[in-house]
């Protein structure tokens, strides 16, 4: 099973992924990175070993939750503490609505948020199968990419990227390092 990576360039330095504790209602945790897994023997990926420890923090045990990314064709992927944060994120637009005198469908906004979420565990040394449901909404063959996103990360199939009319950089990057990924990781792109 193959895993290549490297940080994501941000202000002219590699940056890593860290998990980041904070009190001012920030994201606690951060996704940061782009990395390559090629599909190894038992079918399964690996997890990153940076996106790893922040699953594993923010879930206090080693499960990963996946969804369908509402913008993109792919996943995103994070721990349990982010549907914390996705149902208070819930909460703040039903309160701004409220106060603007609009309407607001809490069941719609939740429903959008739960309905496809997948949770998959992961062993010590990252490696975890895609549940089937996840992989054919992304699409996702015999490769993933993990682009890391903030308080989330998304999960690429590579050649869905290089087919994906974009112009946001750091989509653009990852397009033109998959080459250099998959020759990390033995060829397979």
């Amino acid at each position: 099973m193959a895993l290549a990576g490297t940080g994501a360039l941000a202000l002219g330095r590699w940056d890593r992924t860290i998990g980041v504790r904070t009190l001012s209602g920030k994201p606690k945790y951060r996704y940061r990175g782009t990395y390559f897994s090629a599909r190894g023997e038992k079918d399964r990926f690996v997890l990153p070993a940076d996106f790893r420890k922040t699953v594993t923090e923010s879930s206090d045990k080693r499960l990963l939750c996946l969804s369908r990314d509402t913008r993109f064709p792919c996943l995103v992927g994070y721990g349990l503490s982010r549907q914390d944060e996705i149902d208070d994120e819930i909460d703040r637009q039903e309160e701004l609505a409220t106060q603007r005198g609009e309407m607001f469908d809490r069941e719609v906004a939740e429903l959008s948020s739960s309905a496809m979420v997948f949770e998959t565990g992961f062993d010590a040394s990252g490696r975890f199968i895609f549940p089937l449901h996840a992989r054919i909404l992304a699409k996702i063959s015999d490769k993933a990419l993990f682009i890391g996103s903030g308080s989330q990360f998304q999960i690429w199939d590579p050649d869905v990227l290089l087919a994906y009319d974009t112009d946001i950089p750091r989509l653009l990057d990852a397009k033109m390092l998959i080459p250099h990924f998959a020759e990390e990781a033995g060829g397979r792109r």
